[in-house]
């Protein structure tokens, strides 16, 4: 039963498991999310996109730190969307907001879209990384800033969630900065927390 529940980790489902852990990850990534912020102003961002959105609360956060920006949601799976539209009707309503369904292997955005890109908690289930890093630089202006957080920062200390969650791979600071680099990424600056990393790359 709890490797069923921890697999909606990589891809929540409509079923109730998959409802109780949305609603779950929107409280648990909440500390981290307001951490990894703290190096990453987004004063004068028109355009940012979320990849991986979950639940849909960071999208809250960033729309409150954004006044300025559209900010557009992605994940891949049909209950987030469903869930993350839900908590941001409003903003959707007033157009400062758009959920979709997709796959950051292959980003519905033109080239050099965003001014910013997060992603919170879920470059674990990025495959292949490389390839979903370089979609990420694509969209993003010259210039343009990316924010990884990522609370599994050690691999063999990862294990037991790794070993759980089918799909997952926790890298470390040096191999996610090396990976950026490879990507496109001209900068790439590293933050820490106990297993908190938080990875700030530049176009």
């Amino acid at each position: 039963m709890w490797k069923s529940f921890f697999q909606n980790a990589a891809d929540p489902g409509s079923h109730l498991l998959g409802q109780l852990f949305l609603r779950g990850m929107n409280l648990m990534h909440r500390p981290g999310a307001r951490w990894a912020l703290g190096f990453f102003p987004l004063e004068g961002v028109r355009t940012l996109l979320e990849v991986g959105c979950g639940g849909g609360r960071t999208i809250r956060t960033l729309l409150r730190r954004a006044p300025e920006a559209k900010l557009y949601g992605l994940d891949r799976s049909e209950a987030s969307v469903g869930v993350a539209r839900k908590i941001n009707r409003r903003a959707i309503a007033a157009g400062r907001a758009a959920v979709s369904q997709g796959d950051v292997r292959q980003l519905p955005y033109a080239d050099s879209f965003f001014d910013a890109v997060t992603a919170f908690e879920t470059v674990y289930f990025w495959q292949p990384l490389d390839g979903c890093l370089r979609e990420v630089c694509r969209v993003l202006r010259p210039g343009g800033r990316f924010l990884i957080l990522c609370e599994v920062s050690d691999p063999v200390k990862a294990r037991r969630w790794t070993d759980l969650i089918d799909g997952m791979i926790a890298y470390t600071p040096a191999e996610l900065e090396q990976r950026l680099r490879f990507a496109g990424f001209r900068s790439v600056e590293i933050y820490r927390q106990g297993e908190r990393m938080c990875h700030v790359a530049t176009k």
